[in-house]
């Protein structure tokens, strides 16, 4: 009997096929649908957490527990680029905050996809590698039960507070801080570098500032480093988050 040939429909069927798979193994980042906003009163089922960092038989989750779990994720990454790790924390931070178009503009700055807009449900670099992201870190679990963490919540708020007075002090010129360094950064809307002096005690926030000015950016767009696949804090200085001299930062641009 002889052997039916695929029609012209069937054929192009297949090759439409092909390049959304991208090949055995891959997954086509494109095309990027905008980031989608949380839905509040949605609940994920609660993560496994056996063996894990902050896990203990029969431990109920309590919100202390889930941040400790969180941060566990973050600092255990190992595969896929530091840098994209850490634009991809920042995203999922500044969608639990609510800021979706400014997680929009991370994620494009980093040349990061995420076809179905939902953080984790898959998330790609420009190279189709992929940055997967537990429900449970970006959606409230079901279940979490309340624990006595709030003293030391309002004393961790204080203690903020504090600082970013101080950063403000110091943004007003109370003295040198710090022994001055050339700080190197890749901007991430032009792949190029640029070079500002600074102390290692200043904030940086003060360091994102002359960036801006060196790099004559707009003053309507925003700045952050991140550095070793962490996101800098910008009411701290770069000497408490571990930068080294002579390490170039990631500045991304959105």
């Amino acid at each position: 009997m002889p052997t039916r040939r695929p029609t012209a429909a069937t054929r192009r069927q297949r090759r439409r096929r092909r390049e959304a798979g991208g090949g055995r193994g891959k997954k086509d980042s494109r095309p990027n649908k905008p980031l989608a906003a949380l839905d509040r009163k949605r609940r994920c089922k609660k993560p496994v957490l056996e063996g894990s960092v902050a896990a203990t038989p029969g431990m109920p989750l309590t919100r202390a527990r889930l941040e400790t779990e969180r941060r566990a994720f973050w600092d255990t990454r190992v595969t896929g680029r530091p840098e994209m790790w850490g634009a991809v924390r920042l995203v999922v931070e500044m969608v639990q905050q609510g800021d979706v178009k400014g997680a929009q503009g991370v994620l494009d700055a980093s040349g990061g996809t995420c076809p179905t807009g939902q953080l984790w449900k898959g998330i790609y670099d420009e190279l189709g590698n992929e940055y997967s992201v537990p429900e449970w870190v970006v959606i409230e679990p079901a279940g979490i039960v309340a624990d006595d963490t709030r003293d030391d919540d309002d004393e961790e708020e204080e203690e903020e507070r504090e600082s970013e007075d101080m950063t403000g002090a110091e943004e007003k010129g109370k003295g040198k801080m710090g022994d001055m360094v050339k700080i190197k950064a890749r901007l991430s809307d032009r792949g190029t570098d640029v070079v500002v002096k600074a102390g290692l005690d200043e904030s940086v926030r003060t360091v994102i500032a002359r960036m801006v000015q060196a790099a004559e950016l707009p003053t309507s767009c925003r700045v952050r480093l991140a550095y070793m696949g962490r996101m800098l804090r910008e009411n701290e200085s770069l000497e408490a988050q571990g930068y080294s001299e002579g390490h170039i930062v990631s500045a991304f641009v959105f």
